[in-house]
């Protein structure tokens, strides 16, 4: 199956200032080895030939001097616009330039560290999903809604007695679908509302009627979504 993947990697990452002063956050390292690399590597561990764009913007040359020794199959491209809009027009962009015919794509924001276990577990995954941790709730995260063993909702705001479960960032979903999501987003770009998450997108597709994306527990493997000094030393820790 050939399979395509987006980084969302255009980030400032205020809230690791001042590490985040002089580098973007997915060059942040863990165990020795920057997030957008770590990343990146454990796709090309699943697929050595498999396409990779990661979408840059802030500090965009240190990414793409970071990312330099990387094949042709790993492509970057810079959202410019990265001051004024939000990472659903950074997966916009980066959908828009896939060049594979690619059955499934997956989307991966470029602030999350995973074991490997886990990226190949959405790498394998032949239909459309959203990997999630049943195993915990954090208020911080996007959570999901699941109905009839399909994920009907996606948003922040779904509390732990609504029954939302915790998105870990990772999503997989096949070529139909991510043409769907891509007309979405687009639909977004030529309206000027270009300041949303990738995830208001992905529940307008899961309120479509036949739309069938599914749960993908990873409960039991390492993660950690970066977003302050806290959960760096987290990670730190777990690796």
């Amino acid at each position: 199956m050939l399979k395509s993947a987006i980084i969302l990697a255009a980030g400032i990452g205020s809230r690791l200032a001042p590490l985040t002063n002089d580098i973007p956050k997915c060059c942040v390292q863990v165990s020795g080895k920057s997030i957008v690399r770590r990343i990146t590597d454990q796709l090309l561990i699943c697929n050595s030939s498999m396409e990779i764009i990661v979408v840059t913007g802030y500090k965009s040359h240190i990414v793409m001097d970071e990312m330099r020794d990387y094949p042709e199959n790993v492509i970057l491209i810079e959202n410019e616009e990265y001051l004024t809009t939000n990472n659903m027009e950074s997966c916009r962009i980066g959908l828009g330039r896939r060049t594979t015919s690619a059955e499934n794509c997956m989307i991966i924001n470029g602030d999350c560290v995973y074991s490997q276990s886990i990226i190949r577990n959405v790498y394998d995954s032949d239909i459309s999903c959203i990997a999630i941790d049943s195993s915990m709730y954090a208020e911080e995260n996007m959570k999901i809604l699941i109905s009839k063993g399909r994920a009907t909702t996606i948003s922040k705001s779904i509390s732990e007695a609504q029954g939302g479960k915790t998105s870990i960032d990772l999503y997989n979903f096949s070529n139909d679908d991510i043409q769907i999501l891509h007309s979405i987003m687009s639909k977004y770009n030529e309206a000027g509302d270009r300041n949303k998450w990738t995830e208001v997108a992905i529940n307008d597709f899961l309120s479509m009627e036949g739309s069938k994306v599914v749960p993908l527990d990873i409960k039991g493997h390492k993660w950690m979504e970066i977003d302050n000094h806290n959960d760096l030393e987290k990670a730190r820790n777990l690796w």
